[in-house]
């Protein structure tokens, strides 16, 4: 049991250090984004502003390069009189400026060129950074999927050794119960043997009377030990077993949980697909409906300024749109009908596996389930289940001065009389269950037909979890024994033995013996 709670506590710490793991690479991935985010805002930023920059000086450049060849190509206009000879030398001050402005050009080329070569190599960089940051991303949500499935295996983990425990705390309440009999059992075979000893006259007979009831007892007792030792080995498998048809229980309820989803998303569909299609009927009927007004409309004024023969051909012509449109019905009403269909077919199959997952629940809680009947299976009226595990009662006798009363116990014939007594709508199943220490528990199980036809649809969509809806309706009650009474426990043993194979018996004496020797 201390074992048991300190594996539990390391799990419950191991959970919490990963939940708490889990929870700083999340906030690491969303920092990363949002600082991978700003950095990217501001060089966009940065580049359209230097961009705007230089932009406005190269067109102020553009603009004085294009004012000074203006004043240049007035210079050389103006009359030859006042212009130098043609041979003689260019003015410094135009040179000069020239100069300048052809270094200043060259100069700002120059350095827009190598702007652009560092914004350039900053922007690899920055793509670079991004891509190891989308790395990172990628990695961090890879760990966190890992940390995920290992959470669910330690939820799982959990869960099993928290069943384990419970089994455990039950095994040790039956074997406190079964050592308090035993003890009990034990104080009156003492009181029994004492008053044999105080009865006797003389001492031959006192010994050999004591002798022979010691050696009955001794051997009654062997038998019950090794009928007892092979029930143990026979829990103790049971119990090995017990895990695996948990897991495999499991297993089927996930799936099942899997297709009554999936049958319900197909439930949907449908419904979205009638609805999309009954809505694209709707709007092409008024789109009819418009242009036959607008038709009406211009027909009677052609009626009142035409004559019969107009009105004739406006029959005939009628005729055959009359035609075409019933038929563009009669293939509406069939594809209604087969959308109507398919919605039901949906319907049933939810239902079904609806029915099935409530089944897997009852197995799940190791109550007994009649099989499911043939119309049901087949997408029939659902049935809504009352399952009530009611045990057979004894009176304990603790004194052990009375013998058990046989009104003390509920037979399986009064509940079958009970459930005769019902109204014919409602089908009660009762099986009865007995267990090696001799306690029986029976369960009733009560079926009542359907009385509202085909599911609505917001037990269709799933509005209510299957596990919240019938977690009202299991109540189970258990009554366990405190006290046996060595009469009823010899005569038990006595019965199996006389109903055992002939050397089941022979071995079981020949141990009886050798205990009394």
């Amino acid at each position: 049991m201390e074992r048991l709670k300190a594996e539990n506590e390391e799990l419950r710490q191991e959970l919490y250090t990963v939940k708490k793991k889990l929870q700083v690479a999340n906030q690491i991935s969303t920092d990363l984004s949002d600082e991978l985010e700003q950095q990217v805002a501001r060089s966009n930023r940065q580049l359209e502003q230097m961009r705007t920059e230089h932009a406005t000086q190269l067109k102020a450049l553009e603009a004085r390069i294009e004012q000074l060849s203006k004043e240049l190509e007035a210079q050389r206009s103006e009359p030859p009189q006042e212009c130098p000879p043609a041979d003689g030398p260019v003015p410094e001050h135009i040179e000069e400026t020239l100069r300048m402005v052809q270094e200043k050009s060259l100069r700002a080329k120059q350095d827009w060129e190598e702007e652009e070569l560092q914004y350039q190599s900053e922007i690899v960089q920055l793509q670079q950074k991004l891509t190891t940051a989308d790395r990172k991303l990628t990695g961090a949500l890879t760990n966190i999927a890992e940390l995920s499935e290992e959470i669910e295996l330690l939820r799982e983990q959990l869960a099993s050794k928290k069943g384990n425990l419970e089994i455990k705390a039950q095994e040790a309440e039956e074997l406190r119960d079964l050592l308090e009999a035993t003890q009990q059992q034990n104080g009156m075979l003492a009181a029994e043997l004492a008053g044999l000893r105080s009865n006797s006259n003389s001492a031959l007979e006192k010994g050999n009377s004591l002798f022979r009831e010691v050696a009955d007892q001794r051997k009654q007792l062997m038998q019950w030990y090794t009928q007892l030792k092979q029930r143990f080995f026979q829990l103790k498998s049971e119990h090995e077993d017990c895990p695996r048809e948990i897991r495999t229980l499991r297993m089927a309820q996930r799936e099942s949980q899997t297709q009554y989803e999936r049958c319900v998303k197909l439930v949907r569909s449908a419904e979205y697909y009638n609805a999309q299609a009954l809505h694209g009927q709707i709007k092409d009927l008024t789109e009819q409906l418009a242009r036959a007004d607008q038709r009406v409309r211009y027909l009677e004024h052609e009626m009142a300024s035409n004559s019969v023969d107009w009105v004739n051909m406006l029959v005939e012509y009628y005729k055959k749109e009359t035609d075409k449109l019933r038929s563009s019905l009669n293939s509406y009403q069939h594809k209604h009908r087969e959308a109507m269909d398919m919605q039901e077919d949906a319907v049933k199959e939810a239902w079904k596996w609806r029915l099935e997952a409530q089944r897997m629940r009852l197995k799940m809680l190791q109550i007994a389930v009649p099989p499911a009947p043939a119309d049901l299976t087949e997408g029939a009226c659902s049935p809504t289940s009352d399952t009530t595990l009611v045990p057979q009662r004894e009176g304990p006798d603790r004194d052990g001065q009375r013998e058990s009363s046989p009104k003390d116990t509920v037979a399986p014939e009064t509940v079958s009389e009970t459930a005769e007594n019902k109204s014919p709508d409602v089908t009660v199943i009762c099986n009865a269950k007995a267990d090696e220490s001799g306690a029986k528990t029976i369960t009733t199980t009560t079926t009542k037909p359907c009385m509202s036809g085909p599911p609505t649809k917001e037990e269709v969509a799933g509005a209510m979890p299957l596990q919240e809806r019938n977690a009202n309706q299991l109540v189970m009650k258990i009554v366990p024994f405190k006290c046996y009474k060595i009469s009823d426990l010899i005569a038990k043993q006595q019965e199996e033995t006389d109903n055992a194979s002939p050397p089941e018996a022979k071995h079981a004496a020949g141990e009886g013996d050798d205990a009394g020797k």
